[in-house]
C-alpha cells in the first residue's frame, strides 16, 4: 500500500520535479489516467488511445513531453511547499487541503492505492 492519504499529492508533485513520469502516472487515479489519454488521443490522432497509454505508464516520448508543459505550466515550487491535511472521508475519496493555499484536493482508494484525482479535482465538473 502507497503513503498515507494526505502524502499523495505530494508525492505527485515531487515525482514530476524528479521527472519521474512513470511514478507520477501510477499515482494518478484511473479515471485521470483515462480522462489524459482520451483528450490526448482526440485531439492528436497520431497516436491510438492503447499507443499514448502505454506511453504514458513508460514515462517515455508524449508523456515526457506532456508532464514537462504541465510542469513549465504549473507553480511547482507553491505546490512543493505546501502542507497537506486530510479533511474527511467518504468511502474511498478522501478531502485533503493543501495550505497555507488553501486548495482542495480529492484522493481516491482504488485496489488498496491511494491515488489523487488530479482530473476528479480541477476538470471534472459534474
Amino acid at each position: 500500500m502507497n503513503p498515507n492519504p494526505d502524502q499523495i499529492p505530494l508525492a505527485f508533485f515531487k515525482a514530476l520535479q524528479s521527472r519521474d513520469y512513470t511514478k507520477v502516472w501510477t499515482l494518478l487515479t484511473h479515471h485521470s489516467r483515462e480522462t489524459i489519454v482520451g483528450l490526448l488521443a482526440k485531439s492528436w490522432k497520431v497516436h491510438s488511445a492503447e499507443e499514448l497509454a502505454r506511453m504514458f505508464e513508460h514515462g517515455h516520448s508524449i508523456a515526457e513531453i506532456y508532464w514537462q508543459q504541465f510542469t513549465q505550466n504549473t507553480k511547482m515550487q507553491t505546490w512543493l511547499e505546501q502542507s497537506y491535511q486530510q479533511m474527511g472521508q467518504t468511502g474511498s475519496e478522501i478531502l485533503v487541503k493543501a495550505s497555507p493555499s488553501g486548495v482542495h484536493l480529492m484522493v481516491f482508494q482504488e485496489q488498496g492505492n491511494w491515488k489523487l484525482g488530479y482530473i476528479e479535482t480541477f476538470m471534472d465538473f459534474r
